[in-house]
């Protein structure tokens, strides 16, 4: 036993020692693995804290980038936002001040009755006017189109050029036919705008019996003198305009400048002498004559027939500008319409039927007068002096009653009988002075029909064939008789508005 307990005890001890061992070995073990996972761990951990850092670093350098931007952003919409609604309000502004100014012209002028607009385009009218007068050139202008219910309305504003079409000058009329009667005709249908061509003579297959034919039986003064000044015996040419009192008239003195009051002039060697006394509207000048004798015969000898300035040949019969059946002297122009009517078609018109009644318009100084007003109701008409009898009220008022027509000889029996007229559509008998101004939308109370001759583009006389037949229509058929060569205005062909 003694031997085997020291074997045991050292065995023991040996155990003891690996078991001792084996512990330091593990704590080892477990030390070192701790410092190393330690330090993994640390490592790990500044390696993320590095990695971070630059992240946030990132995150915040872009919130902060995308705060900056956003605030521009903010800050230039907001700018932008500003800058339109300071011009939105500055165009509303400028636009309630336009529509403010437009509205109280447009009050102001329907104080006057009229409608205001732009006046650009007459500069424009202007420069082609001259320019086609010193060239010789065409320029066309294209009418806009005119609705008439929008002219009834007082929509529409009707300008000067609404009226212009193109004539060459060599079928402006520089003498009249020999026959009267030969003119050509161009009928037109007032509704559809249809035209045929005839000649004149054939008018009596478009009249009916029971119908009204209304002629203006004025005269045309030969009004038209030539004089010397008294001192210079500078030439001075005068056109009567109205008769006056106590053997004054209202005259056109051309030139002007050599006429001023108290100038004399002598006409025919001292037969008739005028005295400048006054000087009235639009420079026309008041002038009293002094003559022995019958102041009409002293005219006949010397005066001249005050042709229209477009015709430049000397008219060697004075009664090739008056109408057969001219009766009261007074007018300073021819109502030509009436020009192509003789004494033998007369009686064929009377033998159907139809009753002739004779009206009275001296024609005045409105007939030369060109329209300037660009927009058309700025245009001022001049009076004329007019007379309508008994007899002729009877007649018109006939063919009213009875369903039948009246049909005036020219545009001076239509404003006539449209003067006199009252708005019930009768006629009474009465004189005195009228400034009637017929255009597009104006509603006749009498008449039906019309006879007359072609007109001057943009003149009054073609916008109240306008307001009858409508503008469309006229300015049509007037394009259709250049390219049939018809001859227009005074001495030149006819026109039946039917």
């Amino acid at each position: 036993m003694r031997l085997l307990y020291p074997r045991l005890r050292v065995q023991g001890r040996v155990r003891y020692r690996c078991r001792r061992m084996a512990d330091l070995c593990r704590e080892e073990r477990q030390a070192r693995t701790g410092d190393i996972q330690d330090l993994c761990r640390e490592e790990r951990q500044a390696r993320t804290g590095d990695m971070q850092d630059p992240c946030r670093e990132g995150r915040q350098v872009q919130r902060a980038d995308m705060r900056g931007l956003c605030k521009e952003g903010r800050q230039a919409r907001t700018g932008d936002i500003q800058d339109l609604c300071r011009e939105g309000r500055q165009v509303q502004r400028a636009d309630m001040q336009t529509l403010c100014r437009a509205e109280s012209q447009i009050q102001r002028a329907d104080m006057r009755g009229l409608r205001l607009d732009s006046v650009c385009r007459r500069g424009r009218n202007q420069v082609r006017q001259i320019r086609r007068i010193r060239t010789g050139r065409r320029v066309r202008t294209a009418p806009a189109r005119i609705d008439q219910r929008e002219i009834r309305e007082g929509i529409h504003i009707m300008r000067r050029q609404d009226f212009y079409y193109e004539l060459p000058e060599e079928l402006i009329a520089q003498d009249p036919l020999e026959d009267r009667s030969s003119s050509r005709l161009l009928v037109l249908d007032k509704e559809s705008g249809v035209v045929s061509h005839h000649v004149f003579r054939d008018i009596t297959g478009y009249l009916e019996e029971g119908d009204c034919l209304v002629i203006n039986d004025t005269k045309v003064l030969p009004a038209r003198l030539i004089g010397s000044k008294e001192g210079t015996n500078a030439k001075i040419e005068i056109l009567l305009l109205k008769r006056r009192e106590n053997n004054i008239w209202e005259t056109l003195v051309k030139p002007g400048k050599k006429a001023k009051i108290g100038t004399k002039i002598h006409f025919g060697d001292g037969i008739l002498t005028g005295e400048v006394v006054d000087v009235v509207e639009e420079g026309n000048r008041l002038v009293q004559f002094t003559y022995e004798g019958i102041f009409e015969e002293i005219l006949d000898r010397l005066g001249q027939m005050p042709l229209p300035p477009y015709i430049t040949h000397q008219l060697e019969d004075k009664n090739r500008y008056q109408t057969v059946y001219a009766a009261h002297t007074g007018s300073a122009a021819a109502p030509t319409a009436g020009l192509h009517f003789t004494p033998e078609l007369l009686r064929q018109i009377e033998e159907q039927g139809v009753d002739i009644a004779k009206v009275t318009l001296h024609v005045g100084l409105g007939t030369f007068r060109p329209v300037k007003a660009d927009e058309i109701t700025d245009h001022h008409m001049h009076s004329e002096f007019y007379q309508i009898d008994e007899a002729a009220a009877a007649k018109i008022n006939r063919a009213k009653e009875n369903g039948k027509r009246v049909i005036c000889v020219g545009t001076t029996s239509c404003r006539t009988v449209e003067s006199a007229a009252d708005d019930a559509g009768r006629l009474r008998a009465c004189s005195g002075w009228t400034d009637i101004f017929i255009y597009p939308g104006y509603r006749f109370k009498m008449l039906d029909c019309l006879i007359t001759n072609f007109h001057l583009p943009e003149s009054t006389l073609i916008m109240l064939v306008s307001a009858l037949a409508g503008r469309e229509n006229v300015l049509a058929a007037y394009r259709e008789a250049v390219e049939e060569r018809y001859r227009f205005f005074s001495f030149g062909d006819a026109m039946f508005i039917n």
